[in-house]
């Protein structure tokens, strides 16, 4: 039986990055225990809990929605506040973002005072 191996350059912590999205489509299905862990880590580090749910899905192979579930779990258990920043990559450039705003509604405009609406008069 012939096995190719690839070797990737890096430090441990790379390797254990790279583990978490390893075998996600071949292999054994994770069990919830091994996502409930894989997450856990995650979200217990200081850097990659920086991640957006959207990259940490993307990466491990894990549902969108079962990230954001165990990410406000996480922060519930910890006391911790989701600041809103997140560390972003758009064409090649990783930098910070406050998402903090987004899906919010905008405060309604603010209208100069006028005269009182007329009451709504009842039907006959």
């Amino acid at each position: 039986m012939n096995q190719s191996t690839v070797i990737h350059q890096g430090t441990q912590r790379d390797a254990q990055w790279h583990s978490f999205g390893a075998n996600c489509e071949h292999g054994l299905r994770r069990t919830r225990d091994d996502v409930a862990t894989i997450l856990e880590k995650i979200f217990s580090d200081e850097n990659w809990s920086q991640k957006s749910d959207y990259e940490v899905a993307e990466h491990t192979g894990i549902p969108r929605s079962t990230v954001q579930r165990h990410k406000e779990r996480h922060l519930a258990q910890t006391g911790q506040i989701d600041s809103g920043e997140r560390e972003v990559t758009r064409n090649g450039k990783t930098y910070q973002m406050n998402t903090g705003n987004i899906g919010r509604a905008k405060s309604p405009a603010t209208s100069p005072p006028g005269p009182a609406p007329a009451a709504a008069s009842c039907p006959p």
